[in-house]
């Protein structure tokens, strides 16, 4: 499969009609209210869309190339990551599963690893919200005018082909990388000879209050903990 051939709909194939509202598509991003404006189905579409794009903006075939997905603590990411991450695979890459992550890491992991990236958070918006932002193989987010070339393919899909998740994982379409992630370098931060010195841990914004107290712990620092917001709807 070239990078100019549009995959072919197979018989295991999801297709319904979507009553898109057009004010998700903002210029940065797509924000809408989940299992409102954001279904699986459009996770979906907007995977599937997003793999032909890249792969024709990119001039690269889509067989073997790889997408990777990262997604916030909001209770509706995993249902939309896990759609999104199927759509990718319908089109013939693969996707490199990053899991529950920051933007920040979703964007180096783009860069570090030469792979177009999306990242499903809605950043500040309240809990009911949910969003994706696209990023280039460079780290680098997709921005006008080429982000009107998704829209346009978002909006053009019809049926999206579907795998199964282990089926997807037996082909070598979809990889996880989650608690497998090695820290290469020990981080050394600078906190005196204080007994008990602690850093703090300001969970807040949601995806680092699962990673930071262990992160701390780790480098014998006591974590001083901040926001504590991870309630359900959060």
């Amino acid at each position: 499969m070239t990078s100019l051939d549009t995959p072919s709909a197979p018989r295991n194939s999801a297709s319904t009609s979507l009553n898109l509202n057009p004010s998700i598509f903002r210029e940065y991003d797509i924000r809408g209210i989940a299992g409102r404006d954001l279904s699986a189905e459009f996770a979906r579409r907007l995977g599937f869309a997003y793999g032909i794009f890249i792969a024709r903006q990119l001039k690269k075939p889509l067989a073997g190339m790889r997408i990777s997905v990262g997604r916030d603590c909001r209770l509706s990411s995993p249902e939309l990551a896990g759609a999104l991450a199927e759509g990718i695979t319908g089109t013939g890459a693969d996707v490199v599963d990053l899991g529950l992550a920051s933007t920040d890491l979703v964007y180096f992991a783009a860069g570090s690893l030469d792979v177009p990236a999306i990242m499903l958070t809605a950043s500040h918006n309240p809990p009911k919200y949910n969003g994706y932002k696209a990023y280039w193989n460079d780290g680098s987010q997709v921005t006008p005018p080429h982000d009107a070339g998704i829209i346009e393919r978002v909006n053009a899909v019809e049926k999206v082909k579907l795998m199964d998740k282990d089926e997807a994982l037996k082909k070598g379409l979809l990889a996880i990388i989650d608690k497998e992630v090695r820290i290469g370098n020990d981080a050394r931060v600078g906190v005196g000879e204080l007994p008990g010195a602690g850093l703090g841990n300001d969970d807040h914004l949601g995806a680092g209050s699962a990673v930071g107290g262990e992160v701390l712990a780790r480098g014998h620092l006591r974590a001083v903990e901040g926001h504590e917001r991870r309630r359900e709807g959060g």
